[in-house]
């Protein structure tokens, strides 16, 4: 008997928690940060005494985006770890017809 139907029902379920996962990450996104932010179409001059702070909001984006690009080459480095090392290759061939 072939093992092939086990192997890609071993992928099926697989890719559907990675899936299942993706939503649910995604998801989490969208209840922490609420909806997206949009400017009123025209707020004015900010006012004098909210200057700062609209300084140290705009320092904590620029963290905010260090440390997601930070994040995201550490992600990029595990993924080139995980990959698997390559072999010598061997044709496997898969028959969908028979």
């Amino acid at each position: 008997m072939s093992i092939w139907p086990d192997i890609l029902d071993t992928l099926e379920a697989e890719v559907a928690l990675a899936r299942t996962l993706a939503r649910a990450q995604a998801h989490a996104v969208a209840r922490q940060t609420g909806p997206a932010w949009e400017p009123s179409a025209d707020p004015g001059p900010l006012p004098a005494d909210l200057a700062g702070r609209a300084r140290r909001i705009a320092a904590a984006q620029v963290e905010a985006v260090a440390s997601l690009r930070e994040a995201m080459g550490e992600t990029a480095a595990r993924l080139g770890q995980a990959a698997p090392a390559r072999r010598e290759a061997r044709s496997v061939y898969l028959d969908v017809i028979g």
